[in-house]
């Protein structure tokens, strides 16, 4: 509950937002669920979702410098070694349809 400071915490109120994916998704994202201890997708979206906001905010203390576009690294890492690491470049002026370019893709395997 609260800490010693006899504050409360609150949690803010939530919201149902529907989105359209394919299956293929929907399958990967209850398979990396369950396989990283999420108790389901939506909890994995919101991690996820919290993440890039997080950033964002961070990087929004200069909103000019966000008007080109950003780049977003995403380095994954397991215990034994094995990373993989993707990297694009997001930017509204690309496409109005789906302005993601990749940049890059490594998987190492050790």
């Amino acid at each position: 509950m609260g800490s010693s400071d006899n504050s409360i915490e609150v949690e803010a109120p939530t919201r149902v937002v529907s989105i359209k994916i394919n299956e293929e998704i929907v399958y990967k994202l209850d398979k990396y669920a369950k396989i990283l201890g999420f108790r389901n997708r939506s909890e994995l979206m919101r991690t996820m979702i919290d993440l890039f906001l997080t950033t964002m905010e961070e990087l929004a203390t200069d909103p000019a410098s966000l008007k080109d576009g950003v780049y977003v690294s995403v380095s994954m890492k397991t215990p034994t070694g094995l990373t993989s690491q993707r990297e694009v470049f997001i930017n509204p002026k690309t496409s109005l349809f789906n302005p993601v370019m990749l940049i890059s893709s490594t998987s190492i395997h050790t």
